[in-house]
């Protein structure tokens, strides 16, 4: 038998196995599991996501894939309906590149880095040149929940998409795309 729970923004916590949560400081809560009969699994009540501006990275990898926003090369900020897409992680003890970095506010809003005035939105017929794609936008308008698996689900609007990259395949420029939430790896977006 599955059940289903509608999970608020403020208490969503991903499951241990996803490793989506690296602060010292969680203390675990109870959370249903989808069978009945079993036990309930233990997970961490906050995810850094939630935390502060962190990168997400595909669980498609290795090698490992980040979220980012494009931009062309004479662009200091992104522009409105900047598509999102996947790119190598660029990080190292210093240096994080601020178009991969993301934050889920108490609002539901994921912001980026680079600009934090803009949210990662999800429309089937926008934009026009890529529908169904990701992409970035000010004012901000989609509310977001984060999943026990680690999924993005758009909350904010009547179609209820998950964020997943294209063709459940990892490769530097495929298209952060909408699809219906089914849990699968492509799906599957891993704070760190």
């Amino acid at each position: 038998m599955l059940l289903c729970f509608h999970l608020n923004v403020e208490t969503a916590a991903p499951l241990p196995s996803q490793n989506l949560t690296s602060s010292p400081t969680m203390s675990p809560t109870l959370q249903n599991t989808t069978s009945p009969s079993s036990s309930p699994t233990l997970a961490p009540t906050t995810s850094p996501l939630k935390s502060g501006y962190v990168q997400l990275k595909t669980a498609l990898g290795p090698p490992d894939f980040c979220l980012e926003v494009y931009m062309d090369y004479n662009d200091t900020v992104p522009q409105n309906f900047a598509v999102l897409e996947l790119a190598v992680c660029q990080e190292n003890a210093t240096y994080t590149a601020p178009q991969q970095l993301f934050y889920l506010d108490a609002s539901g809003y994921i912001r980026i880095g680079i600009q934090n005035q803009m949210c990662v939105e999800m429309d089937p017929l926008f934009p026009d040149w890529a529908p169904g794609q990701a992409f970035v936008y000010t004012p901000c308008q989609d509310v977001w929940s984060l999943l026990p698996d680690g999924s993005l689900k758009n909350v904010g609007d009547e179609f209820h998409f998950c964020m997943a990259v294209e063709d459940s395949k990892a490769f530097r420029f495929a298209a952060a795309v909408l699809e219906n939430c089914t849990g699968s790896d492509n799906q599957i977006w891993i704070a760190t």
